[in-house]
């Protein structure tokens, strides 16, 4: 993800790309929900509203996007590191779960 996008604009993108794929927000108007999806960056609870922050490099964003189509509901859940400045250690992820395990 670069930065410099808003969340709305990402919430544009989502929209105009479901409805191009013949399928239908699944959030949009659920319960007064106005978004096509959730986002929400860095230390925001997820399932936030999409609205003017843009994305800098070094955030988190996380977006739940959801879709209908021919009856059937999808839904999934992502967090996207934003541009460069975010570093992911390499780890070995079960000897990080045995590590914790060992410490309960």
């Amino acid at each position: 993800m670069e930065p410099g996008i808003s969340t709305k604009e990402l919430d544009a993108i989502a929209y105009k790309e479901i409805t191009r794929l013949g399928a239908k927000p699944a959030f949009k108007g659920y319960r007064g929900f106005p978004a096509s999806i959730c986002a929400s960056v860095n230390e925001e609870i997820v399932h936030g509203i999409p609205g003017k922050r843009v994305l800098k490099d070094g955030d988190i964003i996380k977006m739940d996007v959801g879709a209908t189509i021919n009856g059937f509901i999808g839904d999934a859940a992502v967090s996207v590191p934003v541009g460069q400045g975010f570093y992911l250690r390499p780890s070995n992820s079960w000897t990080q779960q045995k590590k914790v395990l060992n410490e309960v």
